[in-house]
């Protein structure tokens, strides 16, 4: 395996379009009750299903549970980035519908990797954060390591709110 430079790596920077991310949005039935408890478990089943990623949800207590109530309950990921998810009741049962403008990052991590290997003939190690807010203009760092545990960085910047990104490893 050739070893990945610090000048080979700074000059890799590519495009990305994607297909299948975007926004995350569910209707779910309460499982039990119609405590806060309850919306927030929906919503992390909803985010595990649909994004693949295991995010721990926070929503605000003192909501109306009457049909219709909007609020904003905030989704955290192991990186601590916070993704807002809004929510309405969809009836006074405790059933709502929530959207988060999130994708999951696989995509990206296997882009950055398939293009180390295209430019450097190397193979890299690609760690992002699991779940990133889909917001134009976003920027967000990831991880790659060589076999040789070298550890560069990754600038990722999301261009629109389809999942296009440009990426490039830092200087």
């Amino acid at each position: 395996m050739k070893l990945v430079t610090l000048s080979t790596i700074v000059l890799i920077a590519l495009t990305v379009v994607v297909a299948g991310c975007g926004n995350s949005e569910e209707s779910s039935k309460a499982s039990s009750g119609n405590s806060m408890a309850s919306v927030e478990r929906q919503i992390e089943q909803g985010i595990m299903k649909q994004l693949n990623a295991t995010l721990k949800v926070s929503c605000p207590a003192g909501i109306s549970d009457k049909k219709g109530a909007k609020f904003q309950c905030v989704a955290q990921n192991k990186t601590t980035q916070l993704l807002a998810v809004n929510v309405t009741r969809a009836d006074a049962k405790g059933n709502v519908r929530w959207k988060m403008n999130a994708t999951n990052t696989n995509y990206i991590e296997e882009d950055i990797r398939a293009g180390a290997l295209k430019n450097s003939k190397s193979t890299l190690a690609i760690l992002c954060p699991d779940v990133v807010a889909l917001q134009a203009g976003a920027m967000f760092k990831c991880q790659a390591m060589d076999d040789k545990d070298q550890i560069y960085p990754v600038t990722v910047t999301l261009k629109n709110a389809s999942g296009r990104v440009t990426w490039a490893f830092d200087e």
